[in-house]
């Protein structure tokens, strides 16, 4: 430092020296400092904008898959709804039967429902309680039957049984008339756990799923 002060100080005695150098030089590291930051902030910018794209790009392709999960799972239900050729006594019977097929093929559905056409629960079959057939409880009033008339496949909101895991209901309706039965099933929604555990954004970044009400279903 004393080898550079005295260095400079037969400049600094000079008044050109003063007078120009020192406001040229001023002039010059203020404009590289200016340059440095704006070129900092374009970076930073930037890559919060390629990060946010990544995190697009995830979140679009988790939700086809879970999208995918939900219409693969509607599909396999749609061969329960097709008509019977079973006497009208063996029926039930049968669609118990069929029932218990589909939860093999599905291991997310749960339970299982069929509905008549006046909206009486006829057959219940269960993985986490005793079958019930010909029980005749009145659900007419209930979405999954009300919002299938006219032909319309139902997805019920999302919801935790037990506050643990989180299920949602699948109603499918035999038909479009008015008086069309129904086949409704509880869906357990853990699949999106594992979705969502995969996603990777960066070192440090999480992914959660929400419903639309905003409502926490699944995170790391």
């Amino acid at each position: 430092m004393v080898a550079v002060r005295r260095w400079l100080d037969p400049w600094m005695r000079n008044r050109l020296f003063r007078k120009y150098v020192v406001p040229f030089v001023a002039v010059v590291s203020w404009a590289l400092l200016t340059n440095g930051l704006l070129e900092i902030y374009f970076t930073y910018k930037e890559s919060r904008e390629q990060l946010a794209q990544i995190q697009r790009e995830k979140a679009n392709a988790a939700a086809l898959r879970i999208e995918h999960f939900v219409r693969e799972i509607e599909r396999q239900m749609g061969w329960t709804t097709q008509p019977q050729v079973v006497p009208v006594p063996a029926a039930l019977e049968q669609r118990q039967i069929d029932y218990v097929r589909l939860q093999r093929q599905v291991p997310a559905i749960t339970e299982v429902a069929f509905l008549d056409g006046r909206g009486r629960e006829q057959l219940r079959v269960s993985r986490l309680a005793m079958d019930e057939v010909a029980g005749g409880a009145d659900v007419s009033s209930e979405p999954r039957f009300r919002e299938t008339r006219g032909g319309r496949v139902w997805y019920g909101p999302v919801y935790f049984r037990k506050d643990s895991e989180p299920y949602m209901t699948l109603a499918v309706p035999h038909g479009s008339s008015a008086t069309s039965p129904v086949t409704a099933a509880e869906i357990n929604l853990k699949f999106i756990w594992d979705v969502v555990s995969q996603i990777r954004v960066g070192r440090l970044g999480q992914a959660y799923v929400v419903d639309r009400q905003g409502h926490l279903i699944a995170h790391p």
